[in-house]
Parts: C-alpha cells; structure tokens; sequence
C-alpha cells in the first residue's frame, strides 16, 4: 500500500509541473522550495534529476569558489560572486551593493558594480536579468538573478576549461 501513496503522490507532483514545463525558472524555483519545504536540499547522487547546482558544496566560502573560477574582468567578477548568492546561498535574488561588498572583502571591489550588472544583462545570451529597483534614483539598490546562460558560465569556468 506504500507504494500505491509514493505512486499516486509521485503522479500528482508530475502533472503540477507539466503544467509549467516550459518556463524553466519557474519550474526550477517551484522544485527548490518542494526542497525546502520537505527537508531535501541534498540532491540524490547519480539521479538524472540531479540539481544543476551539485558542486557547490566543494567550496567552503566565496574565497575558495572565487580562487577556482578565476574571473579577470569586473563582469567576471560579478557574475562569480552573483553565484555564491545564488547558488550556495540559495538567495532569491542578487544584491548589488552585497556583491560589492563579498569583493571588498576579497580584495577585487568593483568600481562601478551597476556598470558590471549591466554589461552581464547586455550579452546575449544575457546573464544577468535585474528583478527589482528599490528606490528612484541612478544609485539605487538592485536586485539581480543570474539566468541559466549565467549559471552556466561560472560553471564553464570552475570546471578549468578555456575558451577556443
């Protein structure tokens, strides 16, 4: 009979997430908080569902993730520090002035961190996307998130591989 409730759940989860199949941030959103929710932040080894974000356990502080990656430009920067946030943080959203601060830290502060966002949300694919203003003027606190192109870049650079 336990597998007749694991089946029947298992069934009712698959039909809820077909319904938003298609909108990949929302679905990725919606099984992080199922995660959350019920205690599972770990994913399971070796299962195809695998969480793109396996790996980060590795580093043990923005230090260390930033030392693997090797990021040369401020963009670079921003984007290696918007993962940590993101990722092993597990943060809704990006603060500027917040990665700003991690690479003040680091030594790496970023002169203009706006200008470093904006040059992330500018490439195409973009890697950045901003998601709120707080406030009306040009210095305003910003939220970001990082778009999968984005994700995939650090990732691309953590794994040591160079560009052809």
């Amino acid at each position: 009979m336990e597998d007749d409730k694991e089946l029947a759940t298992m069934t009712a989860v698959a039909k809820a997430l077909d319904a938003v199949k298609d909108e990949e941030e929302l679905t990725a959103r919606v099984l992080q908080w199922v995660n959350s929710r019920y205690g599972n932040t770990k994913a399971i080894p070796g299962h195809p569902g695998k969480s793109q974000e396996a790996g980060t356990e590795e580093f043990n502080d923005i230090a260390d993730l930033f030392a693997t990656a090797g990021p040369t430009t401020d963009a670079e920067r921003a984007l290696v520090a918007g993962y940590w946030f993101q990722v092993h943080e597990q943060n809704e959203y990006i603060v500027a002035h917040t990665v700003n601060t991690a690479l003040k830290h680091l030594g790496h502060q970023i002169g203009n961190i706006t200008s470093a966002f904006d040059s992330l949300m500018e490439r195409s694919p973009s890697l950045v996307i901003q998601v709120h203003k707080h406030g009306k003027t040009k210095q305003a606190r910003k939220r970001y998130r990082l778009t999968n192109a984005g994700l995939q870049a650090v990732r691309h650079m953590l794994s040591g591989q160079t560009e052809d």
